[in-house]
């Protein structure tokens, strides 16, 4: 009986730090998380003729992130990706996406530009 109440002794002792650690690698993480992406500026371009290519031109792009310590931005207009663009037709209204991965987390924002 005495080993018996030794050896849970010794398994709850073992489950309470594991469970304290991983708590305070939770509470204590400096790992921020993607929140959301911002145009902060449209491209100079917003109309174009039928068959140009699309222009990013003046176009700027932030991330903000969220995290345990505080919240920040970082500047990704590099390092976004632009879909939605054709130029084949004319259109009033065509929504162009730009989407930003960070950490398998995908955020997107949209503008309109004009093919006359």
């Amino acid at each position: 009986m005495k080993k018996l109440f030794c050896f849970l002794c010794y398994i709850a002792l073992f489950l309470l730090s594991s469970c304290d650690s991983l708590l305070n690698s939770l509470l204590n993480s400096n790992d921020e998380q993607l929140a959301y992406i911002r145009i902060d500026q449209k491209p100079i371009k917003t109309s174009y003729y039928i068959g140009e290519e699309f222009d990013k031109t003046g176009l700027c792009v932030y991330a903000y992130y969220i995290g345990s310590s505080s919240n920040s931005k970082k500047d990704v207009t590099d390092l976004v990706s632009i879909s939605g663009f054709d130029s084949s037709e004319k259109n009033s209204y065509l929504s162009i996406t730009v989407s930003y991965t960070d950490k398998g987390t995908t955020k997107s924002a949209s503008f309109y530009v004009s093919i006359n």
